[in-house]
């Protein structure tokens, strides 16, 4: 705007992986640095330069502001992660879970320009996800849940997808590469459904949604919503690709 808002955000991030068993792993993180925001009051306008002759920018606004604050920002989180392999070679029975929470701005940093108290509230973040392989089919079930709160502020997104594998990877060599094909969608909780369409390579993924608006912003945007694309290079399944009578996690 006018006053040339800006933010940055700067954090570094570290976390811990430990294996818990053959088939659960749990992890933690912390991240911490700092936000820097300015903002220039010189194209600002106030009441008070406001005159019987109209607006005068050389008569004081009686504001005073800083024009530049730093203020240092901590979060953490955890993750469970759960896999399991398929019992043999043809059984198409994997199943792969992961939740996790985290909470942002822990320390609640004051962002005001006015000396007056203006502290970000915590965002508290839960997800889960998962792929459940459907027995003795190439079909596979794959959940989603994401719950996000700010203050007065909240998001709940739930989605669903259907997982057809048309190529099946080698199991043990992971030499012979899969592909599948992924169609379902998404329901943003009293705003948006997203219907999804996706494919997937080897390591590599790519995907394409359109947001459709069915809260009362639906008045305004005819209910249309954007395109959103997607591209992913993920690492291989670490349930995979492991000559043991019980998958381990790497």
């Amino acid at each position: 705007g006018d006053g040339s808002l800006r933010t940055n955000y700067f954090d570094m991030s570290i976390a811990y992986h430990a294996r818990l068993d053959d088939y659960n792993a749990f992890s933690g993180g912390l991240i911490g640095g700092m936000i820097q925001s300015s903002i220039s009051a010189d194209a600002l306008r106030w009441n008070l330069q406001y005159g019987p002759n109209g607006y005068d920018p050389n008569a004081p606004s009686g504001e005073i502001l800083d024009r530049s604050r730093v203020s240092p920002d901590f979060g953490a989180g955890f993750l469970w992660t759960y896999g399991k392999q398929s019992r043999s070679m043809t059984s198409n029975d994997e199943t792969n879970f992961h939740a996790g929470i985290s909470i942002m701005h822990i320390n609640r940093p004051d962002m005001s320009f006015l000396g007056t108290d203006d502290q970000m509230h915590p965002r508290i973040t839960l997800h889960a996800a998962g792929m459940f392989q459907v027995t003795n089919t190439n079909l596979a079930l794959c959940p989603s849940l994401l719950v996000m709160e700010q203050g007065k502020q909240n998001e709940i997104t739930v989605g669903m997808l259907m997982k057809f594998e048309m190529k099946e990877a080698a199991k043990i060599t992971g030499f012979i590469k899969g592909g599948s094909v992924l169609m379902g969608g998404y329901y943003r909780n009293k705003d948006a459904v997203a219907p999804y369409f996706g494919f997937e390579f080897a390591s590599y993924a790519f995907g394409v949604s359109y947001d459709l608006n069915i809260s009362g912003l639906k008045t305004v945007t005819n209910s249309r919503g954007g395109v959103e694309i997607m591209l992913r290079l993920q690492n291989p399944q670490a349930f995979l690709y492991q000559n043991k009578t019980k998958a381990s996690i790497d």
